[in-house]
């Protein structure tokens, strides 16, 4: 199994990318000259760094390895994402054809829309506005 060599980590999306290590992989069970290293010994992997999206975890040789740890990514949970308004809708014609009235126009929390226990957008999604014309006509 491959990871990216101490110190040569970078921003890659799967432990075994040695391509995203800047062509700096090890394989923690052999040897330079390719053979197995069964006197290598390892801790667990440690926690994730990061409690939602992704970090890394680190392990530790405890016995004769070419590298003294080794890290890899991990994911954690799915990061809460608080909601946000969208753009106004435009006005509503008025509810009136003479005398006052009222127009309204709408949002919707989609930009971006909570998610993973993320809070909802604050504030009204509706607005609403008088509107006046002349005076009706007398029936």
């Amino acid at each position: 199994m491959e990871y990216c060599c101490p110190g040569h980590l970078s921003n890659h999306h799967h432990n075994h990318d040695c391509h995203s290590c800047g062509s700096n992989c090890c394989d923690s069970h052999q040897h330079d000259s390719g053979h197995t290293d069964h006197t290598a010994q390892w801790t667990d992997y440690g926690a994730c760094s990061e409690t939602c999206g992704q970090g890394t975890q680190t392990r530790y040789c405890t016995g004769q390895c070419i590298h003294d740890y080794e890290i890899r990514v991990c994911d954690g949970q799915k990061c809460a994402v608080n909601g946000g308004w969208g753009t106004w809708s435009t006005w509503s014609s008025c509810s009136a054809s003479c005398g006052t009235g009222n127009k309204h126009r709408t949002r919707v929390c989609d930009n971006p829309k909570p998610q993973h226990g993320g809070h909802g957008c604050h504030g009204n999604n509706i607005d609403t506005e008088s509107c006046a014309f002349n005076q009706c006509p007398s029936e």
